[in-house]
């Protein structure tokens, strides 16, 4: 079987000097090189065509999706006591602390961005009661309550 041979003139009509030079190099490679490096390169080139596919764009994080029966076990667990099982602040521990807890339900905090409230849940509130969560609970952990928090909002 004879192979097929393009000549640099018929390949798009193109003299460009950069094709010159690549066609010169092509031409110098042994043809076994070229069988054997060209699939893998066609293989290489497939599989990540294939495995990009399903990743999520460069530069964009997956989407999170919060759990709310999580975020709910988590507001049982470690908020309740203080901002009470509604989140308006009137937890059994709520009348002990000064300043009084944080209402989760109030126009202020609604207001508030969720970066805000994701660092007062990871860094605490100097000067109040409100711990640093960072240490005890991981990020999605973290997402999941303050996706419970904003449930609670009428």
């Amino acid at each position: 079987m004879r192979a097929l041979r393009v000549e640099p003139a018929r390949f798009g009509g193109c003299n460009d000097r950069k094709l010159r030079v690549i066609w010169k190099f092509y031409r110098m490679l042994p043809r076994e090189f070229m069988k054997k490096y060209i699939s893998i390169l066609l293989w290489l080139a497939l599989v990540i065509w294939l495995g990009l596919s399903s990743l999520p764009a460069l530069g964009q994080a997956a989407k999170f999706r919060p759990n709310l029966d999580e975020g709910q076990n988590i507001y049982r667990q470690n908020c309740v006591n203080c901002h009470g099982s509604g989140g308006k602040g009137d937890g059994i521990a709520a009348a002990q602390l000064e300043p009084p807890p944080a209402d989760l339900t109030a126009s202020k905090t609604r207001e508030k961005q969720d970066t805000e409230l994701l660092e007062i849940i990871k860094f605490g509130r100097p000067g109040t009661a409100m711990p640093a969560w960072i240490s005890e609970l991981d990020e999605r952990e973290i997402q999941n309550v303050l996706a419970y928090i904003r449930s609670l909002a009428p």
